[in-house]
């Protein structure tokens, strides 16, 4: 999972450093923006190990391609 923390670090200093004029609303907006962003950069790579159970019985596998966080 890659995350990118440098850029989330970068982004929040930002949001820090313009509080003038402001509401706590409009600053949790951007935070919450800033933090989504960051989340949505992560992935999950393929050959993960699966297991589960079906009708017909237990099911193995592992993911086919990578996967990312919409």
């Amino acid at each position: 999972m890659a995350l990118n923390k440098a850029t989330l670090q970068t982004s929040l200093q930002a949001i820090f450093e313009d509080l003038s004029d402001k509401s706590a609303a409009d600053v949790a907006q951007q935070m919450a923006d800033a933090i989504d962003a960051y989340v949505k950069t992560g992935t999950v790579p393929a050959g993960i190990p699966i297991t589960g159970t079906s009708p017909a019985g237990p099911v193995t596998g592992a993911t086919s391609g990578p996967g990312s966080i919409a």
